[in-house]
């Protein structure tokens, strides 16, 4: 007889387990499992294939990182800065970046930075620059920051970028005679050399106004002064010393001595005569002498003369010059000049106050030929005559221009300039009042609007604009939206400070710009692919997980297919049936078949559990042992 053995039996007697995996062709390190029928390869990771020899990565498809194969399919593990399924989109490092102030955000390969507008700085440009730390404005100037950079307001009497020049008044200034300028806070002043005056010294001085020469005598203007050139018989600074021409006399012998206009005589005694008295006369001719009562006999060295009175002449005296007296507003008073014996009878007018001529009869007008100046009015009085000054000048003359400006009060380096009638404060910048002691407040009375801040300045104001307006009185809106950078179809919202992009769905950044990449920073279990989507992302799970994040590890054997009474072993991928002993098939349907069914020909029951092989075409027989067709 002979044994036909069952499959997987071998041998004289069956007793031979056949070993399917003699002589299997697994690769790549794979473990082969052997089967009732065949044998099946378990891969190593990485590798597919019903014998393993297929490698994952083989075509590496991690364009940007490093493929790491799986036991199904593989992972790509991405570079920095790349991310996705393939590690073929470059991660923008600027999504969700911090950047303020409307900066903007520059990606680098690691992290990124925020590019400042100007008037920012700060690594996220949240820091407002002050243009005037560590300005150069000089000489106590106010700094004023822009946008870009800064300004200084210069004080009064500076210029120049930094107000670090000061301005010299006295460049092109008028002033002539070789006088001298002095520059001023404000404008200048010419300081004028002796002899001449005025607001620019172009008016020569003349001295003599207002001089003291007297008695007739004529005023001589001097570079210095003046001098008085005094009239025949007057002598002094000012002419007013009358010549005693008997100073020094010659008149001997106690004689009495007579000042003339022009040197002087001498009266001698009687006994003497001659100039000087110096000729002793022998005989007294003035013993019978016919000299009137009150004259005085004078003996000579012949004869006699008569000395008269006043008010009488003739050889004797005996002439009254004053009987037929003509003065007419005045006192007549007789003289008596004579020269050795001839006498001439004569007699003067003294007139009364008001009155002139040679009889008193000419009304005096003290005014004519008046020395009064500046326009000034000449009041003719009983003696002499007095000038009423126009307003702003005064002297006897009214030729001295008042200068108000002496003792002012005005403060604060303000200039004083005189008026006709008292004089006015020319207030610096920043100061106001009679006497410019004021501090102005440039923002009083300001017309800022909507909120903003009033800034005095130097000279004037400015208007701080709160956000949202703009203009010299911040009085015009400003729409932040107006050439917003709002992209893709965003909408830009105004705010109070600047706007914000309002993003479409997939869109975000500070200005929309940037696709949303729903997959960064999914949580799709390691191994599962991340699919972005218009919201959010769904994770595509590795053979043998679930979930909504794949982190579920799906367990084959659940509603396994296995038969009654097989175990089911869970795989990396599906599961496999292990039959018991007397059950085969990929799911231990089949009962084991008894028969060596041959030539191809499978071990079945039939309907009565009878086994019984079903041959291919071409065989039959009860094991399909012949060949050709049943007869």
């Amino acid at each position: 007889h002979r044994c036909e053995c069952r499959a997987g039996y071998s041998g004289t007697y069956c007793n031979t387990r056949i070993n399917n995996c003699d002589n299997n062709q697994c690769t790549s390190g794979s473990t082969c499992v052997a089967l009732t029928s065949g044998y099946r390869c378990n891969c190593s990771p990485g590798y597919t294939g019903t014998y393993c020899s297929t490698n994952n990565c083989a075509n590496n498809p991690c364009v940007f990182g490093t493929c790491v194969a799986l036991s199904v399919g593989y992972r790509c593990e991405c570079n920095t800065g790349y991310n996705g399924i393939y590690c073929n989109t470059p991660i923008n490092k600027c999504d969700n970046n911090q950047c303020k102030s409307g900066s903007t955000c520059v990606a680098l390969t690691s992290g990124y930075r925020c590019e400042c507008n100007t008037g920012y700085s700060g690594i996220y440009c949240n820091t407002r620059i002050n243009n005037c730390d560590n300005n150069q404005c000089k000489s106590d100037s106010t700094c004023v920051a822009l946008t870009s950079g800064y300004r200084c307001e210069c004080n009064a009497g500076y210029i120049g970028i930094y107000c670090s020049n000061r301005i010299n008044n006295c460049d092109n200034n008028q002033c002539k005679s070789g006088s001298t300028c002095v520059a001023l806070t404000s404008g200048y002043r010419c300081e004028c050399n002796t002899g001449y005056s005025g607001t620019y010294c172009n008016t020569r001085i003349n001295n003599c106004d207002i001089n003291q020469c007297t008695s007739g005598s004529t005023c001589v203007s001097l570079t210095s002064g003046y001098r008085c050139e005094c009239n025949t018989g007057y002598s002094g600074t000012y002419c007013n010393t009358r010549i005693n021409n008997c100073d020094n006399n010659q008149c001997k012998s106690g004689r009495t001595c007579v000042s003339l206009t022009s040197g002087y005589r001498c009266d001698c005694e009687v006994g003497y005569s001659g100039r000087n008295c110096e000729i002793k006369v022998k005989t007294n001719n003035c013993e019978n002498h016919k000299c009137s009562l009150g004259s005085t006999c004078v003996a000579l060295s012949t004869g006699y003369r008569c000395n008269c009175s006043p008010g009488y002449t003739g050889t004797y005296c005996t002439m009254n010059n004053c009987a037929n007296n003509q003065c007419v507003f005045g006192t007549c008073v007789a003289l008596s000049v004579g020269y050795r014996f001839y006498y001439h009878n004569l007699h003067r007018c003294e007139c009364n106050t008001g009155y002139s001529g040679t009889y008193c009869n000419t009304r005096i007008n003290n005014c004519d030929n008046n020395q009064c100046k500046s326009g000034s009015t000449c009041v003719a009085l009983t003696s002499g005559y007095r000038c009423e000054c126009n307003t702003g000048y005064s002297g006897t003359y009214c030729n001295t221009r008042i200068n108000n400006c002496d003792n002012n009060q005005c403060k604060s380096g303000s200039t004083c300039v005189s008026l006709t009638s008292g004089y006015r404060c020319e207030c610096t910048a920043g100061y106001s009042g009679t006497y410019c002691n004021t501090q102005i407040n440039n923002c009083d009375n300001n017309q800022c609007k909507s909120g903003s801040t009033c800034v005095a300045l130097t000279s004037g104001y400015r208007c701080e604009c709160n956000a949202g307006y703009s203009g010299t009185y911040c009085t015009t809106p400003i729409n932040p939206c107006d050439n917003n950078r709002c992209d893709s179809g965003s909408t830009c919202v105004a705010l109070t400070s600047g706007y914000r992009c309002q993003c479409n769905t997939g869109y975000s950044g500070l200005y929309c710009n940037t696709r949303i990449n729903n997959c960064d920073n999914n949580q799709c279990a390691s191994g599962s692919t991340c699919v972005t989507l218009s919201v959010g992302y769904r994770c595509e799970c590795n053979a043998g997980y679930s979930g909504t994040y794949c982190t579920t590890l799906i367990n084959p054997c659940d509603n396994n297919r296995c038969d009654s009474g097989s175990t089911c072993v869970a795989l990396t991928s599906g599961y496999r049936c292990d039959c018991t002993p007397t059950m085969t098939g990929v799911y231990c349907e089949n009962k084991v078949c008894n028969l060596q069914c041959l030539n191809g020909g499978t071990c079945t029951e039939n309907k009565l559990g009878v086994e019984q092989c079903v041959c291919v075409s071409g065989f039959y027989g009860t094991t399909c042992e012949n060949a050709g067709q049943a007869c």
